[in-house]
């Protein structure tokens, strides 16, 4: 069999073994908070869906895209999820080809393959997010971005725009990941101009062989593509995105999860670390010589396989230890997935200098750890259980009770996507809804409070209930608290 046969043939196989992972138990786990904004936004006509994302701080690609996918196979879990199941597959493909492109075709297959069990990737290829899309459309710009620098041919820096616009139109992650590319390209172009010294040649092995070519005004038009396919979105991004965004919505978040406002830290450090990156190039285009000492230095560094060994074991017990953090969904995690790729075709590059024994030793560790990983987010519960919470209270909750829910916007979505019984619902906004915990238990018999992220609230409403009626029962759910009080 010819060695490009078996590769095609084992790719296959891998395929399939993603294809697998990513289908087993698709539909079992609720729907969480943040697939129910998909869920919602979903059912609502395009230009309704344009009019909600004014207060959010996605793009609309995602939405269009589950917009058309539950008009034809509907809501339940697993359709919503396809959509993400579709993009993660994609996504092992264009792992192979970034990896052949990079290096060669084995190190592609192996990156894919480690793609194809990461917990990581399987976890996002079954959430109604647009994490899976933000992966698949970063690795694809990433690819085209090596094209351009390989051959530099008009038609790879279209391809490049164009598959900019649907990085951008995915995630607001995507800015920053052109923007990357965008500085490192102007950058290396305008040292090449004045030192002539070509730092994507000395730096990476692959451009050694077949050189690297910069041509910013191609890049420009490239840009220009880039920004024709996003025009229809950039009004709302500058006038309702930006604000909510860098002004208001990050200092929120910070807070909420930092328990204090670190935001204008962040900004700071921004702006410094952009002026000392231009002052940094300005200098290096005055100092060749010290860049030729660094790009000397850099090419004599040798790649030493019992430091790497070492390094990948204690990485494979840090993941397995942290791992359990990471089943539900982690903001850091899920807004660096792009880098997912590029890590793994780096380790599959540095598995490529092992001995053939401890290449295989360390590849069987690797797959023994993912499968362990994956047995975990297979059988242990991770997301807010929606479901379990609707069907207690679907069992429980009759006619003559009240449930009283807080955050009530789309957590009142979620609970309305498995409860089906007959208790009237109350939404609970705020500090200021409190006293609807007496007024609205009149003729009641019994009244449920529903808690779910209630950092802003706290204990308020429980507090309340508890000093005007008896507790008669507490459920604990991921994410969720359901109490039951006797207000007859």
């Amino acid at each position: 069999m010819k060695r490009k046969t078996l590769l095609v043939l084992l790719l296959a196989l891998v395929m399939v073994l993603g294809l697998v992972l990513r289908l087993h138990q698709l539909g079992d786990e609720s729907l969480w908070l943040d697939e129910c904004f998909t869920y919602v936004y979903s059912g609502k006509e395009l230009t309704e869906i344009v009019n909600v994302l004014k207060e959010d701080w996605h793009p609309i690609g995602y939405y269009i895209v589950t917009y058309f996918t539950t008009k034809f196979i509907g809501t339940s879990e697993i359709a919503l999820r396809l959509p993400s199941l579709i993009f993660g597959m994609l996504s092992l493909i264009l792992v192979y080809v970034l990896g052949r492109n990079l290096i060669n075709r084995p190190i592609g297959l192996l990156a894919s393959l480690f793609t194809a069990v990461s917990y990581t990737a399987v976890l996002y290829s079954q959430e109604a997010k647009m994490y899976s899309m933000l992966m698949l459309f970063s690795t694809l710009s990433i690819i085209y971005f090596v094209s351009l620098l390989k051959s530099g041919r008009l038609n790879h820096f279209i391809l490049f725009g164009i598959s900019n616009a649907f990085l951008i139109h995915t995630h607001v992650v995507g800015i920053f990941i052109l923007l990357a590319l965008i500085i490192y390209y102007f950058s290396c172009s305008y040292l090449y101009s004045k030192t002539k010294i070509n730092l994507t040649e000395n730096l990476f092995s692959l451009f050694k062989r077949t050189g690297a070519k910069y041509f910013p005004r191609k890049l420009f038009y490239s840009l220009l593509v880039t920004l024709l396919l996003y025009l229809p979105w950039l009004p709302i991004f500058l006038k309702y995105q930006v604000p909510g965004l860098f002004v208001y919505g990050l200092k929120a978040k910070l807070i909420e999860k930092l328990g204090f406002n670190l935001y204008p830290t962040i900004v700071i450090l921004s702006v410094v670390g952009i002026v000392a990156y231009i002052l940094i190039v300005f200098y290096f285009a005055k100092r060749k010589d010290l860049l030729e000492k660094i790009i000397r230095w850099f090419s004599r560094l040798k790649f030493n396989r019992y430091i790497f060994m070492v390094c990948f074991i204690l990485y494979l017990g840090v993941d397995l230890f942290l791992s359990p953090r990471f089943f539900a969904s982690v903001s850091f995690i899920r807004f660096s997935i792009f880098l997912l790729p590029l890590f793994y075709i780096l380790l599959a590059n540095c598995f490529f200098k092992l001995s053939k024994p401890i290449f295989t030793l360390l590849l069987a560790l690797f797959l023994i750890i993912s499968s362990f990983e994956l047995y975990n987010y297979y059988h242990l519960d991770s997301k807010e259980q929606f479901k379990e919470a609707g069907e207690f209270l679907t069992h429980a909750a009759n006619k003559d009770d009240v449930i009283f829910l807080y955050r009530a916007g789309i957590t009142k979505a979620c609970f309305d996507y498995y409860y089906r019984g007959p208790a009237e619902e109350i939404r609970l906004l705020g500090n200021w809804d409190a006293g609807k915990l007496t007024l609205e238990t009149e003729s009641k018999q019994y009244a449920y409070l529903f808690l779910n992220r209630n950092y802003e609230v706290g204990d308020l409403f429980q507090r309340t209930m508890e000093w005007n009626y008896p507790l008669v029962e507490h459920k604990r759910f991921i994410g969720i608290e359901v109490y039951k009080y006797a207000v007859s």
